[in-house]
Parts: C-alpha cells; sequence; structure tokens
C-alpha cells in the first residue's frame, strides 16, 4: 500500500465500494487504520522469536498486543516446527482465552 500507510488509505477509502477490503502486510501495528478485522500470522518455525520486539528481536510489538487479535495463525506449519508450535499453544490459550488459533502449511 505505500510508505505513508495511513494517507495512501484515506485516499482509496474514498474511491472504493463501501464493502471494499484491504489486506495490509504488516498493518497490526498500524493502530489508525480502523479496520474491522486483525489477523495475525506467526512463522511456526521461530514463532515468538526471542520474545523482544524490534531491535533486540523480531517481534514488531510486543506478545500482550494479541490481546487486539481477532485470529491468530501459524504459518509455514510441518512436521519439524509442529512440537515448538504445540508447545506454546498452551502458554497463548492461558493468556488469550478467546483467541482463535488456526494452522496454515504448504505443500510444494
Amino acid at each position: 500500500i505505500g510508505k505513508h500507510r495511513y494517507r495512501i488509505f484515506q485516499n482509496l477509502n474514498q474511491h472504493l465500494d463501501p464493502h471494499h477490503f484491504v489486506l495490509l502486510d504488516d498493518g497490526f501495528q498500524h493502530k489508525a487504520i480502523v479496520r474491522n478485522l486483525d489477523i495475525v500470522l506467526l512463522d511456526s518455525n521461530a514463532p515468538l522469536s526471542n520474545g523482544y520486539t524490534i531491535p533486540l528481536g523480531k517481534l514488531r510489538e510486543p506478545v500482550s498486543s494479541l490481546q487486539r487479535a481477532d485470529t491468530l495463525v501459524f504459518t509455514k506449519l510441518n512436521s519439524i516446527n509442529e512440537r515448538l508450535v504445540n508447545l506454546l499453544i498452551p502458554k497463548l490459550k492461558a493468556q488469550f482465552p478467546s483467541l482463535p488459533i488456526l494452522y496454515a502449511s504448504s505443500l510444494y
């Protein structure tokens, strides 16, 4: 959508049908953009990295921000990283009991 997401998003909304949707990559941290669904994707190979946000880690926001998410999807799930994800699920369910958790994998 561009470097200045909010401004571009506002401009785009003025020209689209009222029943449109916009899919933003890394849009979760852009709180000024009003939306009605937040889907957070976590790479199953390193779901929470080291638990720290940038610059100490790879997370763009603290794990506690998942309270704003509508759905969490573990991506790239496979037989190798499945154990790590399964160890993490109970902790996430305890902290965010109403958060739906889904899984996605790719077949090549």
